[in-house]
């Protein structure tokens, strides 16, 4: 009888774990999605890393601007000390992100923070930084 019921809380407890396990499969909401991937490329740029900022954009821009040029669009990163998503609004295929940037103001080394809002759109499933231009 100890056994069985041994074996009955080991088969429970694993069903259980399955269960709990099933809901890191379950799809991210756009929200979700967007959040992750909006603060990917604020990391990116935050390490002063561009070109792989520069993948998060979306294919019609990187048809438009090289990975080359956008290091011009975002040179002033170099000052972020941090930055963190604060908002995500979506709708059917597009969000807009806003995110709090810290920066350092030198030669006095004050340190502020802006905001600094982007719109994201889904392409084929995917979500991507869209810049107008």
């Amino acid at each position: 009888m100890l056994r069985r019921s041994i074996s009955l809380s080991v088969l429970l407890a694993t069903l259980l774990t399955g269960l709990s396990g099933c809901a890191m499969f379950e799809p991210k909401s756009d929200e979700e999605a967007v959040t992750q991937r909006a603060q990917g490329w604020v990391d990116a740029l935050l390490e002063q890393d561009y070109a792989a900022a520069y993948e998060f954009t979306s294919p019609g821009f990187k048809t438009r601007e090289s990975a080359r040029k956008y290091t011009k669009r975002y040179a002033g990163s170099g000052m972020w000390t941090k930055g963190a998503v604060e908002k995500v609004s979506c709708e059917v295929e597009t969000c807009d992100v806003t995110v709090r940037i810290h920066y350092l103001i030198k030669p006095s080394n004050l340190t502020a923070s802006m905001p600094l809002t982007e719109s994201w759109l889904k392409v084929d499933g995917q979500w991507w930084l869209y810049h107008k231009k």
